[in-house]
């Protein structure tokens, strides 16, 4: 296996298998051991912006502001494990480089590009600092860093946290979108979908939503007042047996759905999993039934931005909160209005959307349990929002660089910005 070693005045720290993302982190953040950096050739550099990171083609940093000797050059930033990897990779010869105005490398095995300023960094990394990160990318733990976030800057964990949180309602919107092309842009169509997909949870959000597909918003509009009807047709829709009551109720219901064509799913097709009672998929389609039709309602308060104390009023009834209500604003409701921040171009729908989730209370489920057992611990759903899209995105991925919460566990200078 390749070692690679840093020079210390007074030790050599090991290395293994640097990576040039690492190497982005440590530029990034400006984490360095010490200060002033200077090139191979003697002049000292003095970074004003490190650039954004460039995720396409093309150098890896994008409009670096950088001081070299007396001189402020603006432009790409090159990064890379030895020099000699300008060559391995191509760069010679290609125009997207011959703007570059520093390559910044790990070693500098070669003087390439000879017209560009070096930059090597092994003399100005941190100690111990490679091999955190290499632990947190091998152990075994659920959350790398370990958690307990009490030495992380509270500015820095709030806007963090709140990042998470819109991520995770982009990611939602981002599969929307497809959904609305094919409904041609049928926003009700859309969230009478979504709707559907809630009371199904994850075992049987799909089957859910595909019975929405085959039910729709304007054939429900037909019966929403005949709630005996309404639940008899979505009981036949979802494949339950004939009820002993009300027969006549409930071949009304089939004839219905002959006549229109409603085709229903096989019968027991909804997966029970660890579902105790196996009668819960039946509760739902029954409260689905009985909630269906407000859903003129939820779409007025979402379409017109209904202040928050609207929205409490609907959350707490009779002094004590509603747990359906708390489901419903974290997977239909919050994400609908971000998508019509998209659709409508209009940010005070995606403001509504962050406000809306942080009256609700805290999520209880395995991921946000597993936060607790590491002393991270929420106060509502944006929180938890926020927290479960962190622990799939990015703990789950061990994409510990890209985390502002890791870069400041691991970032040990004097600058105060995270720049991720």
């Amino acid at each position: 296996m390749a070692y690679v070693f840093l020079d210390f005045p007074e030790f050599a720290v090991e290395f293994r298998l640097m990576k040039e993302e690492f190497l982005h982190f440590v530029w990034r953040t400006q984490s360095f051991a010490q200060l002033p950096l200077t090139t191979t050739d003697g002049k000292v550099v003095k970074v004003e912006y490190p650039g954004f990171l460039n995720r396409h083609a093309g150098p890896d940093f994008i409009d670096a502001r950088v001081q070299i000797g007396d001189v402020l050059w603006c432009g790409p930033v090159e990064l890379h494990v030895k020099a000699s990897d300008w060559l391995l990779h191509g760069h010679s010869g290609d125009p997207r480089y011959d703007t570059v105005i520093l390559h910044v490398v790990y070693d500098k095995d070669q003087l390439v590009p000879s017209n560009v300023p070096i930059l090597e960094l092994k003399n100005y990394i941190i100690d111990g600092q490679w091999n955190t990160v290499q632990q947190w990318k091998n152990v075994r733990d659920h959350i790398p860093c370990g958690g307990n976030f009490a030495e992380v800057r509270t500015v820095v964990r709030t806007n963090w946290m709140n990042r998470m949180a819109v991520e995770r309602l982009e990611k939602r919107v981002s599969e929307w979108r497809g959904r609305s092309l094919e409904l041609n842009g049928d926003l009700l169509q859309l969230f009478y979908e979504k709707f559907f997909r809630a009371f199904g949870f994850g075992l049987n959000g799909e089957l859910f939503e595909q019975v929405a597909s085959r039910f729709t918003f304007r054939n429900s509009l037909r019966i929403l007042d005949e709630q005996e009807l309404l639940k008899a047709v979505l009981l036949q829709m979802f494949g339950f047996e004939s009820a002993r009551s009300k027969a006549a109720v409930w071949k009304r219901a089939g004839a219905l759905m002959e006549a229109n064509q409603w085709i229903s799913l096989p019968p027991q097709a909804l997966n029970t999993g660890k579902i105790r009672p196996r009668r819960n998929n039946k509760i739902r389609v029954e409260q689905l039934a009985e909630e269906l039709p407000r859903i003129s309602h939820w779409w007025n308060l979402i379409f017109n931005k209904a202040e928050i104390a609207e929205w409490k009023s609907e959350f707490y009834s009779k002094g004590k909160s509603n747990p359906l209500f708390a489901h419903l604003t974290v997977n239909v409701f919050a994400p609908l209005l971000f998508f019509l921040h998209e659709r409508k171009m209009d940010e005070s729908y995606a403001e509504r959307a962050l406000e809306l989730l942080e009256p609700i209370p805290l999520e209880d489920n395995r991921i946000t349990r597993l936060w607790k057992i590491h002393d991270v611990v929420g106060t509502n759903a944006l929180e938890s929002q926020g927290l479960i899209h962190l622990y799939g995105m990015y703990c789950e991925t061990r994409k510990c660089l890209s985390c502002a919460l890791g870069a400041e566990k691991l970032k040990k200078n004097e600058h105060d910005e995270i720049l991720i």
